[in-house]
This record gives structure tokens, C-alpha cells and sequence, in this order.
């Protein structure tokens, strides 16, 4: 590896205790101790792009995902072939019979009992054969390379010990407080429930140059004012748009969350959980997902909005929150109100046309 104070290429014998042999200075990661990619000048690297050099603040979560190595997963697998037991359980009864009719030819002993075993033999490797093909079942699987643990112990425990502090422009999302809300009404609400982008969001000013309301939940959303909906690409988040709209009705509600469609085509970080608990039917019908995609999130896959590169989520939540507001300035609009119920400046929705207004994705 290099080391990120002297440049000197350093064998793994040259850096003891991760330590420079050549400037003796310490540093705080080292790919054989670490995992691959883990070292200090790639860190630092990935800390200035994504902070876009100190104009944005990111957080330890957003980093992680970020800066992960590996994503790794795959897909539950059914059973097929028979298992060993079962071909056995069904080799010895034709052996016997084998035997048994062999015995029973009106043949010379020693030809009969060469041919009894030249049959055995044959069906003992068929069986075999039929043994070696079975596949047992394999749930699905998923795994971040490094943990969420391991990342945020390199970052809060030797980062911090070797520089002092976490990279610049890097926030420690579950020990960031978010000042207390401005004492204004706000233009708008944002609901997500993800602390880790909550957190993004307010550490670079949003709320207060946006004049919106954050929330974690429906609850906590303020009254009479546009809402933005903010969510993973989940089974949840695909239904929460309109959950919230059927809690809020009349209200304007922008749907800005993060599509499954958005996020495979960007190969975002992806993700298992437990089965989601919400049937794939649910998903085609409500949302208008096809079938492949639907058992997909329903089978708990899902990808993370805090994936998201944090430039274009500040993006993402700007457009969201303006349409939102002027949606809602129009929806207050006396005169738009008749215009709207007469027909004038509308277009008729074509029958069975899922509704698709105020969709933003990432």
C-alpha cells in the first residue's frame, strides 16, 4: 500500500503496528487488517468527491454506501433433484430384485452372479450419478462489504484516533442532534423516515432554506401544507405515497421517493430483510408494478435512499418541494379550483391510467 503522508509504496512488513517504516508515521487503515480497499488516501478521495469538496456534509451511513467494497447477494434457490437418501431408499429394492431374478434364470451359477453384479454395478452408478445432481434449497442472501459495523468502528475508532476526527465534510449521523425547527410556518413537509438522510438533510441547511417540516412519520406532519414523500425503494416505501394521501385527504402529496426501476438501472447498494409482509399482489394492483418486480420487494429486497448520491438527493428534494408547493398554491387558487371542476386547462385521464402526478425520482 501507499502511505498517505510520505507516498512510499510500502510492503506489508514495512508498516508494522500500521505504522510508516520511512516517515514513522502512523496511519489509520490498512488493507490487510481492514479489508480490501480500506486505506487512507482512498477514504480521503471518496470523502472530497462526495462532499464535492466541502460544499456538502455526508453522513457516516451515506459514506458507508459509498464507499463499500462489496455488495453481494443472491437469489433463493429451490430444491431439485432428489436427495441422497431418498435415491438409496429406492436403489436397494431393485438390487434385490436383481438379485432375486438373476438367480432365478435357468443359467450356469458363475454367468448368473456375473450378471447380477454387472447390474448392480449399473444401477449403483446411476444412482449415483442421480445423487451427485440434487441441489439442495438456499435462501436468499445478501451481505455489504465492509458491515456497517466494521465501517463505523474503522471511522469512529482509528480514524478518529489517528486524525482527530472523522473526514471532512463527514457527520456522524447517530450522534447528530438537528437544531430546533425555526419558529415560521413552513411551505411544506417532508416525510422519510430514514435517520440518515433526516439527519443529511437538516446538517446542510435544507429545512430552513427550503422553509420545510421534516417528520419521521404521518403523525408529525404539520397541517395545511404540501407534503413530500422521501423513501426507499422498498415494498413499504412503494405503498406510502398513496397510504399517505388516503390519511391526508385533499392534500397535495409529492411522491420524490426512490424508485426500484431508478435504483437498478444506477446498480444502487441492495439489500435483504425479512419478507416484507406485503403480498405481491398488493404491489401490482396499488403501485402498478410488474410481476417480477413486485415478488421482488415483496420477498424483502430493497434498496437504500441514503444510496443515493448525496448531490443528486439535494436535487431530488428541491424540484420535490417547489412542485409540491406550487401544486399546492394551485390547488388554493379559488379561480383554479372552478376552472379545474369545468373541465378548462384539464386534460381527461385516460381510463385506467395509473396516476402518476407529482412522481420524482432520484
Amino acid at each position: 500500500m501507499t502511505c498517505p503522508h510520505c507516498q512510499a509504496r510500502l510492503l506489508r512488513k514495512e508498516r508494522p503496528g500500521s505504522t510508516c517504516s520511512r516517515c514513522q508515521r502512523a496511519f489509520a487503515l490498512d488493507p490487510t487488517v481492514h479489508g480490501r480497499g480500506m486505506n487512507d488516501l482512498r477514504i480521503r478521495r471518496r470523502a472530497r468527491q462526495v462532499t464535492q469538496d466541502g460544499r456538502l456534509k455526508v453522513t457516516v451511513t451515506q459514506f458507508w454506501y459509498l464507499t463499500h467494497t462489496g455488495n453481494h447477494y443472491t437469489a433463493a434457490r429451490l430444491p431439485s433433484g432428489k436427495p441422497r437418501r431418498y435415491v438409496w431408499l429406492l436403489v436397494a429394492p431393485v438390487v434385490v430384485g436383481i438379485i432375486a431374478g438373476t438367480i432365478a434364470l435357468p443359467l450356469q451359477p458363475g454367468l448368473k452372479w456375473w450378471l447380477a453384479a454387472m447390474a448392480c454395478l449399473f444401477v449403483c452408478g446411476m444412482a449415483t450419478k442421480a445423487q451427485d445432481s440434487y441441489t439442495p434449497a438456499r435462501p436468499a442472501w445478501a451481505s455489504i462489504e465492509p458491515s456497517y459495523a466494521s465501517f463505523r468502528a474503522m471511522m469512529r475508532g482509528r480514524w478518529t484516533q489517528v486524525y482527530g476526527a472523522l473526514p471532512a465534510g463527514i457527520v456522524d449521523d447517530e450522534l447528530y442532534v438537528a437544531p430546533a425547527r425555526p419558529a415560521i410556518v413552513p411551505r411544506a413537509a417532508l416525510l422519510c423516515s430514514d435517520r440518515a438522510v433526516v439527519a443529511f438533510l437538516s446538517v446542510n441547511g435544507l429545512p430552513r432554506r427550503l422553509e420545510m417540516t421534516v417528520a419521521p412519520t404521518v403523525d408529525e406532519l404539520p397541517a395545511d401544507v404540501p407534503v413530500v414523500v422521501l423513501h426507499d425503494a422498498s415494498a413499504q416505501g412503494a405503498l406510502l405515497a398513496l397510504e399517505t394521501r388516503a390519511t391526508l385527504p385533499g392534500r397535495v402529496v409529492v411522491d420524490a421517493g426512490l424508485s426500484v426501476r431508478t435504483a437498478r438501472d444506477r446498480r444502487l447498494v441492495r439489500r435483504l430483510s425479512e419478507p416484507s409482509g406485503v403480498s405481491s399482489d398488493s404491489l401490482r394492483t396499488a403501485v402498478g408494478l410488474p410481476l417480477t418486480l413486485a415478488d421482488w420487494l415483496a420477498d424483502g429486497w430493497w434498496y437504500p435512499v441514503a444510496a443515493v448520491p448525496p448531490a443528486r438527493l439535494v436535487t431530488v428534494v428541491e424540484r420535490a418541494v417547489e412542485r409540491a408547493v406550487e401544486q399546492g398554491r394551485l390547488v388554493g387558487d379559488p379561480q383554479h379550483r372552478r376552472a379545474a371542476t369545468t373541465g378548462f386547462m384539464t386534460w381527461p385521464a385516460a381510463p385506467g391510467a395509473a396516476d402518476t402526478k407529482g412522481r420524482t425520482t432520484p
